[in-house]
């Protein structure tokens, strides 16, 4: 019996750590311009679209917006992040940490760090007022 649970265990073991990597991949921390840590997630595959959220708001407040699945569904890469100061990005408490385009410094460098080049960008609220430097 000892024989048989080993190799479940490590065929089980081996199944976690393959979707932890995958999970990884499709979201995590990206260390922006001044190292701070902003959270984001893809999901999906296809032309990119970044949905920035509004002001107090957090990246998965899309998931309960019908354009998040009407996105996901015609085959698009829907790309989400926490701003900083918000959701499970870092809260910088010196207001420095916001100036000089900050948010949109974070949104460009993760989109250069996911390899992505040409995108379509869909904002409320905060997030419509952030653009490309």
């Amino acid at each position: 019996m000892h024989r048989f649970i080993q190799p479940c265990l490590v065929v089980f073991t081996g199944m976690i750590l393959h979707s932890t990597t995958l999970a990884q991949k499709d979201s995590g921390y990206f260390s922006s311009f001044d190292k701070v840590k902003i959270h984001y997630e893809v999901k999906g595959s296809g032309k990119p679209v970044l949905l920035i959220h509004g002001f107090v708001g957090k990246g998965s407040d899309w998931k309960t917006k019908p354009v998040y699945d009407s996105l996901l569904a015609n085959g698009f890469k829907v790309i989400t992040a926490d701003l900083r100061g918000n959701g499970w990005s870092d809260k910088p408490h010196e207001p420095e940490a916001y100036a000089n385009d900050a948010e949109t410094k974070d949104l460009m460098g993760l989109l250069k760090y996911l390899g992505i080049k040409k995108y379509q960008a869909v904002g409320y609220s905060r997030g419509s007022i952030i653009r490309e430097g």
